[in-house]
């Protein structure tokens, strides 16, 4: 694992743009072009790093984040990005219109593991 990325925002002090709880047991938090990983030790050794470092094809400033199904989800303006753990998915970056959702994806989260749902208008789409 890389160093601590420098220039990161303080952890503590910031606000976040996007976070998720993938399904290797983790929670990401994001802000900017960094990223944080946390378990149930707290924050882990070697982060935060560049968003980049870990999902090279991810951009800066995430609009939300969702691991659904083994699969992590990240949104961003009208497109989404699904990978498989590190590795971009065939086809990917698609339009967030693909799943049926109008508009840009803001936040995210999963409610009792039956699918993926955004809001505000907690749209699913399975």
């Amino acid at each position: 694992m890389p160093s601590v990325a420098k220039g990161a925002p303080d952890k503590c002090k910031t606000t976040l743009d996007a976070g998720m709880l993938a399904s290797d047991g983790h929670v990401y938090m994001f802000k900017g072009s960094y990223v944080w990983k946390l378990s149930d030790r707290g924050f882990e050794p070697g982060f935060p790093q560049r968003i980049q470092n870990i999902w090279k094809e991810l951009p800066s400033d995430l609009d939300a984040a969702l691991g659904w199904k083994n699969y992590l989800f990240f949104f961003k303006g009208f497109q989404y990005w699904r990978y498989d753990g590190t590795k971009l998915s065939t086809g990917f970056p698609k339009q967030i219109s693909e799943l049926g959702l109008p508009g840009i994806i803001q936040n995210s989260f999963m409610y009792a593991q039956s699918g993926l749902t955004t809001g505000p208008s907690c749209s699913k789409a399975d």
